[in-house]
């Protein structure tokens, strides 16, 4: 029977990760970042079994350049096994900054580094007898970690460096240019391409519909080059394939000729966020990005595919920046806004997208009301949220969930529809962290289901307002959630949507008012604002939302400024988000003394002292 290799292409990423199936029977493989390459150049599955030396190359002027013109270079390095859960579950990897001359590479050119895999993959990471390796893993970096330089380098957006070993038999990589690449310009390329035995090559380049289709071919060969100039703005799909006897292998990639951004007044009826008509199904995206050129829009509606009908135009105006000081001038600032309007075919879909920014940094959209999160969601009960989408394999870090109408909308009770606190002056108020309140026999955890069950008992303690550690969405699923990065969603590690909404009608049921504790001091690192403008320890000086250092001294994570207007706008709507979507009836705010531009430093007793400039914040949010 002939032997064939159907492959087919999906664009996943940006400069690097994009993936095709390569169908062998029941194996898939994925084509190779440009950032690692080995010699021999194809490693394949029955590499597990051998106990020969090969080496790895890393090209530091590839991916993120976190390694740019480093003097020394270690291998931080672990294996993706048919056991592993996903990208994070490495094996056999070292306590990170391990030193073993092992990791140690050997400098071989002008930023290229090599690492000699000494007597084959079993023995050089430890395997155990019957582990499959499919993938090896990389971070590199300098000698020492905790180094105020100390340099680190992944893929370009931030991602793990993967080398995927290919299947036995005839196989082909396109070495150069990168998938994914965009270009701005009428741009000369020089287009590689090996294969692993002799075979018929053929480049096949089809552009867009004024630009043509260009092919290269070469028979009884190992190597292939092309060079094409790309004239025409859009896409290109660049494919090499390879027939050596009935054998067949191809590799396809694509490259974006990017249109200028637009520059254009937003539309009226959108505002920042997740905008939606439903007379005409169109969505409407509008994401801040004072300091940057270019955003597109990549998501479930168009297959993450990189493409000029995704890219977003910028809307640039200015705002008034609120100032708490009555003797200042408020200061105005740039803004730069950029939207984009779609149409949805099927508005009650739930689609997970995120912005590329600038061509290299993927964000979540911070207004989004689910998030998706790839190093924790996979711990979460379905029990728990059944309504929780798979993380899409094109995110990278945290990922919006849009979801336009809610095809299961909470019917709230009577109770709920005509609660109103009646004597604030005299609560009784019951703090309750909803991890350790109770255990769920399901799951051993905390959750609202199991709250629910001991509502009667609170009703019975006289308890009649219930003040909830925060439940936006916080880093990790254990937590007492003063690490929030999201503030617009619920933590899913709690229950889903509806359940949140029937805990707070059940306790309104009974006379019990509902507060939830909202962190507005700080955000964590992956928070969307804090990610934008981010060195990779803290924000940076041009983020408007943080202050890079902190302007007291019991600040944790990263400094919120509230006397940015874009900050203060953001929060404002999200208390009249929780006070509308879930009917709380009043909000803790944490560290409220955090809330001030007024720097003491250090000084505890300066920070605990009056300050009058933190009164028109907190009553801006009142």
């Amino acid at each position: 029977m002939e032997k064939k290799r159907l492959l087919l292409f999906a664009l996943f990423s940006i400069m690097g990760l994009a993936a095709f199936a390569q169908e062998i029977g029941n194996e898939t493989a994925f084509v190779q970042t440009q950032t690692v390459y080995t010699e021999p150049r194809f490693i394949t599955t029955d590499w597990n079994d051998k106990a020969e030396t090969f080496y790895v190359y890393f090209d530091a002027t590839k991916g993120n350049q976190g390694m740019m013109d480093a003097t020394t270079c270690y291998a931080h390095t672990g294996v993706i096994t048919t056991a592993s859960t996903g990208d994070g579950d490495w094996k056999h990897d070292p306590t990170w900054g391990d030193n073993d001359p092992k990791y140690q590479m050997e400098k071989v050119g002008d930023n290229l580094w090599r690492l000699e895999i000494t007597d084959g993959l079993k023995a050089y990471y430890g395997l155990a007898e019957g582990e499959t390796v499919t993938r090896l893993a990389f971070v590199f970096r300098t000698e020492d970690v905790n180094a105020s330089d100390k340099q680190e380098a992944k893929e370009a957006d931030g991602t793990d460096i993967f080398y995927h070993l290919y299947e036995p038999g005839l196989n082909v990589v396109i070495t150069s240019p990168s998938d994914g690449v965009m270009i701005s310009e009428n741009t000369t390329l020089t287009f590689t391409g090996e294969s692993s035995q002799d075979a018929d090559l053929e480049f096949t380049i089809e552009g867009p519909a004024d630009w043509g289709t260009k092919t290269e071919s070469v028979t009884a060969a190992t190597s292939i080059e092309t060079t094409q100039e790309l004239t025409a703005q859009g896409t290109y799909t660049i494919t090499l394939s390879a027939v050596s006897g009935e054998e067949t292998a191809s590799q396809s990639i694509s490259i974006l000729y990017e249109k200028p951004t637009e520059y254009a007044e937003m539309p009226e009826w959108m505002q920042e966020g997740i905008n939606y008509n439903p007379e005409t199904k169109t969505v409407g995206l509008a994401f801040r990005a004072p300091h940057n050129e270019s955003v597109f829009v990549l998501g479930d509606f168009n297959n993450w595919t990189l493409s000029n009908e995704y890219k977003m135009n910028c809307w640039e105006t200015r705002v008034t920046n609120p100032t708490s000081n009555p003797d200042d001038t408020p200061a105005e600032s740039d803004v730069k806004i950029f939207w984009l309007e779609f149409r949805i075919d099927d508005p009650t879909q739930k689609y997970a997208f995120q912005y590329l920014v600038d061509g290299t940094k993927k964000i979540s959209d911070p207004y989004a009301t689910v998030i998706l999160d790839p190093w924790n969601d996979e711990y979460i009960e379905e029990v728990i949220d059944p309504s929780l989408p798979d993380y899409p394999s094109a995110g990278d870090g945290l990922v919006s969930v849009l979801e336009l109408e809610d095809n299961n909308p909470y019917q709230w009770s009577e109770a709920s529809e005509s609660f109103k606190i009646q004597d604030p002056d005299n609560l009784i108020i019951y703090e309750l962290h909803i991890r350790d309140f109770c255990t769920d026999s399901r799951t051993g955890q905390g959750s609202l289901d199991c709250v629910l069950e001991r509502l009667d008992y609170l009703e019975y303690l006289g308890v009649n307002a219930i003040e909830l550690l925060p439940v936006t969405e916080f880093d990790g699923n254990d937590s007492w959630g003063y690490n929030p990065n999201h503030f617009f969603a619920y933590d899913k590690a709690y229950g889903d949507r509806n359940l949140y909404k029937q805990f707070i009608d059940e306790c309104h049921k009974r006379g019990i008012a509902v507060i939830i504790d909202m962190v507005f001091n700080h955000a964590t690192g992956i928070n969307p604002f804090a990610a934008l403008y981010y060195d990779g320890s803290a924000t940076t000086d041009e983020n408007p939302w943080f202050n890079r250092v902190a302007r007291h001294p019991f600040n944790v994570f990263h400094d919120i400024n509230h006397e940015y207007e874009g900050t203060r706008s953001y929060f404002k709507r999200v208390l009249q988000y929780w006070l509308k979507e879930y009917r709380v009836d009043g909000f803790r705010m944490d560290l409220s003394k955090g809330l001030t531009q007024n720097n003491t430093g250090n000084d505890a007793g300066a920070w605990s002292a009056y300050d009058a400039t933190r009164i028109p914040i907190l009553e801006d949010y009142c």
